[in-house]
């Protein structure tokens, strides 16, 4: 959830205390209170619905809170709603749609959302203009996509969020300068941002480059919480340098894996890949079936179970 998002969460969940609305209970996960009020103000109620739906959206079930948008764009003109609300609508089902995968329809929300966020501040046009971009990009619309993003950065020139978008539409079209040029702008007022490393060092494997995307990779290391996603891009360059026959420099990656992600089952099977091609079967023997014992995450689980499965079958093989 972006941090506008968030503001206007918290911001809105406090009216509708202050209007003498219960507290929503996340943990107990209840509808919210303002949809049971019958004598809620038609403004109250809507924001209740709308906060449920976010809460879906940001809460990774996105079939649901299109459901719910779409519920709430039909009653959206049966009373007289203010622009902020009827721009949160829009937005939020703008992307709900993106997130389900219906690029066309969320372009049409979000060019109806920015009608809505004229009226408002800076902030709101800038997070739909970015959010419009975003669709484009997934759409193919390069140019439109990179377009927007500069439009949403001139609105809100210190979001850091805009600009590395851009970078990584710069990055998607191979425009790897400029995409070096928007990093570095990032880094000299955020130098700590682990986002910007982990891009640059993406950036550098797909060129090749992989001493520079092992540095960035370090740099996104030491301030990156998400240790999951280090060790992945530890993983990726290892594998380059293991496509390479550059053992040793793949050996030490995955070892750097191992430390930030020993419950990672495909660190154990690219290990497993290495000590088999330099003559360690046993060793590699012992890895594959450690990988194909351990619960891996299910959008990788059949990926792994096929990686490790056909090292274990060539080491026995051998």
């Amino acid at each position: 959830m972006s941090q506008i998002f968030l503001k206007i969460f918290k911001t809105w969940l406090l009216i509708l205390v202050c209007l003498g609305l219960a507290p929503y209970s996340f943990a107990a996960n209840r509808p919210f209170p303002s949809l049971q009020q019958k004598n809620a103000s038609p403004e109250a109620h809507m924001l209740g619905r709308l906060l449920a739906a976010l809460q879906d959206l940001g809460g990774g079930n996105p079939k649901e809170a299109r459901h719910k948008y779409e519920d709430i764009l039909k009653d959206l003109n049966k009373a007289q709603y203010s622009p902020n609300l009827r721009w949160q609508a829009y937005d939020g089902y703008g992307r709900a749609l993106t997130a389900t995968g219906d690029s066309a329809k969320a372009i049409q929300a979000l060019k109806q959302a920015l009608m809505e966020a004229k009226s408002l501040s800076s902030k709101e046009l800038a997070q739909t203009t970015r959010n419009l971009a975003t669709v484009n990009l997934e759409a193919g619309n390069f140019g439109e996509a990179i377009s927007q993003y500069k439009d949403a950065i001139a609105l809100d020139p210190q979001n850091s969020e805009f600009k590395l978008n851009l970078a990584s539409a710069y990055r998607f079209t191979k425009q790897y300068a400029e995409a070096v040029k928007i990093l570095e702008q990032i880094i000299q007022t955020a130098p700590d941002n682990p986002y910007v490393y982990g891009s640059l060092g993406n950036m550098y494997l797909e060129q090749g480059t992989l001493e520079k995307a092992v540095s960035c990779f370090e740099k996104h290391a030491l301030y990156s919480n998400d240790k999951n996603h280090v060790a992945k891009c530890y993983l990726n360059v290892g594998f380059q340098y293991y496509g390479r026959r550059e053992f040793e420099k793949a050996l030490d990656l995955f070892r750097r894996a191992e430390q930030i992600a020993p419950d990672n089952p495909l660190v154990y099977a690219d290990l497993g890949w290495v000590m088999l091609d330099t003559g360690k079967k046993t060793e590699a023997i012992q890895l594959f079936e450690k990988a194909l014992k351990m619960n891996a995450p299910k959008e990788t689980k059949e990926m792994v179970r096929k990686f490790a499965q056909e090292g274990l079958n060539r080491a026995k093989a051998k």
